[in-house]
């Protein structure tokens, strides 16, 4: 029910009750990772593994509250400790190539989620995480064949399948295809802030700012910490030639997130921009 709170409480009270009950203090830790709490996570998980040195699950969810941390040497090594346990382990080999991702080591993302799919042909989540890495070394038609096979799976496996597509077929000038993709992420989960972050930036391309601003702005009420959001809006602001408050919003959205790579382009046209008013 997304009530975060009473969800914390509960599981306070229970671990009140049995400090050494592992699930409980990884449920806390799910419920603060949910909150973005990711330092409260991190505790929650280490005091499982103080519990349990072995348990799979809390070293997987240490890895990927690192990776949000921006802390990757230390989710990396906590994703080689779960596939030294269970060397098949799909969380870790997900969280292996986001961690090559958010270092920009594209290649090896894509070897990641290459030798992932040779014995899970049909995991969405990894055709969607491979497919971004393609779109990262502007391989689109590449991208494109990872997110049809992986809706073809499953047609409601994930809304970043349908933003991520979406997004390529903004930047070739496809509105229409690139709309109806995010009307069937809203389909799926009309409440993701994401989803708004992502429609605001194909209204962006298309010259439909003041759509583009109202979707930003819808996103970042459901989500004051949206990182996509403040980019987006940044990208928004640059193409109106409000220079400064592009700069601002970048700069935010790279304080959020040290993973979004594709406004490193836009970012650096912005500062460019500036330093030649200047």
């Amino acid at each position: 029910m997304q009530d975060y709170a009473k969800a914390l409480s509960d599981f306070e009270q229970a671990i009140k009750l049995s400090p050494r009950w592992t699930q409980a203090h990884i449920n806390r830790g799910i419920t603060h990772y949910a909150m973005k709490n990711y330092e409260q996570a991190l505790e929650a998980f280490k005091q499982v593994l103080a519990l349990d040195a072995n348990n799979i699950h809390a070293l997987n969810h240490c890895g990927f509250t690192f990776y949000h941390l921006n802390a990757y040497d230390a989710a990396l090594e906590a994703f080689a400790q779960v596939l030294e346990k269970e060397a098949q382990n799909v969380r870790a080999w997900l969280g292996r190539g986001l961690v090559f991702i958010a270092w920009k080591k594209y290649p090896e993302a894509l070897e990641v989620y290459n030798q992932l799919l040779t014995w899970k042909p049909e995991n969405t989540e990894a055709l969607n995480n491979r497919g971004w890495v393609y779109y990262a070394l502007k391989q689109h038609e590449q991208a494109f064949v990872d997110y049809n096979q992986a809706l073809s799976i499953n047609p409601n496996a994930s809304i970043y399948l349908y933003l991520n597509r979406a997004w390529i077929y903004a930047e070739q000038g496809d509105f229409s295809s690139a709309l109806e993709d995010c009307e069937q992420a809203l389909r799926i989960d009309d409440a993701h802030p994401i989803v708004y972050a992502y429609r605001a930036r194909v209204y962006c391309l298309q010259g439909n700012f003041e759509q583009a601003l109202a979707n930003c702005e819808r996103a970042l009420a459901q989500d004051t910490q949206s990182a996509d959001a403040y980019a987006v809006r940044g990208l928004i602001s640059f193409h109106q030639g409000d220079n400064s408050q592009a700069r601002n919003d970048f700069e935010q959205a790279l304080t959020l997130s040290k993973n979004l790579f594709w406004i490193d382009e836009e970012y650096a046209r912005v500062c460019s921009t500036l330093q030649n008013a200047d």
